[in-house]
């Protein structure tokens, strides 16, 4: 039996949610957020881990992937670091895809000097849907890939960063959202369920430890599900495949709450949105994202 194109790139992939773009394998519109993904990189062997992740998110969403490393030192032969990657990246979209697949499109930009500051760069030039980060196992590059660093070039950039934490065994089987009703929620919601569209999702929502009583409660959950449940509607395809994730009521402070709550859960990806600019046009992250990232041990999507 011939597998459709989407089952042939990717196995453990459903029907994706209704939308704009043709698909040979279900004759309807099929929207996917993300046309364009940047990877960050820095050549070590935990970075690889975001590179077979935004490798599976490129044919997941037959997205065209820019792949940007910048090199710290002029010494750099960037023509061998260009073939490097270009090996690296064909082996890795050949073994997920497989062999006689279509292969989404990639361009590598190589260049040298700051890489925080080339990276938001090349975010802000570029203009991906997403930005898939790594983490180091170098000494040296890790003040760029992790802590403060991380933070900067989410705080720098508006556009959606992807932290990549965890060794890649397949798609996301569980995600928690932290939800608020804002925008930045929406979204994370949004961007969960194309990341993972078969996982075991929950919302999670930490209310005021005052909204104790039955009909608080109550009340606080409905106005969750009322909120999932339209994003959902907005998104579901023709069969309703998409499932109603699980609505968690937290109590207590934000940023223990939700960290309570990942630990209990164990999911591999969180998802979270971040503030919004402020009144001198600089984004930053907030409180609980920058929480979040700088706490967890799992993959981290900031919206």
């Amino acid at each position: 039996m011939s597998q459709s194109c989407c089952e042939r790139l990717n196995p453990h992939t459903r029907s994706p949610p209704k939308g704009y773009d043709k698909c040979q394998c279900y004759g309807g519109e099929l929207r996917y957020i993300m046309k364009t993904l940047l990877y960050a990189t820095d050549l070590t062997s935990r970075a690889d881990r975001a590179l077979e992740r935004a490798c599976r998110i490129a044919i997941r969403q037959r997205a065209k992937l820019h792949i940007v490393y910048v090199a710290t030192s002029s010494a750099e032969d960037l023509a061998a670091r260009n073939k490097e990657l270009d090996d690296q990246i064909k082996e890795q979209l050949i073994e997920i895809a497989g062999p006689d697949a279509a292969l989404p499109d990639y361009v590598i930009h190589a260049d040298i000097g700051d890489p925080v500051r080339m990276i938001v760069a090349k975010i802000a030039e570029l203009d991906p849907d997403l930005a898939v980060l790594g983490q180091s196992d170098d000494v040296a590059a890790t003040e760029v890939f992790q802590g403060t660093s991380t933070d900067q070039i989410v705080s720098k950039t508006n556009h959606p960063v992807l932290v990549v934490r965890r060794p890649v065994f397949g798609d996301y089987r569980k995600a928690i959202v932290a939800f608020d009703h804002s925008l930045g929620a929406r979204r994370a919601f949004e961007y969960a369920m194309q990341l993972a569209p078969e996982n075991q999702m929950t919302i999670a929502k930490v209310i005021p430890d005052i909204a104790e009583t039955p009909d608080a409660l109550r009340n606080a959950h409905d106005m969750v599900a009322g909120h999932i449940d339209a994003i959902i509607q907005q998104h579901a395809d023709e069969t309703g495949a998409w499932a109603k994730p699980d609505i968690h009521l937290l109590r207590g402070r934000i940023n223990e709450a939700l960290h309570d709550a990942v630990l209990a859960e164990e999911p591999d990806l969180v998802a979270c949105g971040r503030t919004q600019k402020t009144g001198l046009k600089v984004y930053v992250l907030g409180s609980t994202a920058s929480y979040l990232l700088g706490h967890l041990t799992c993959d981290v999507l900031i919206l």
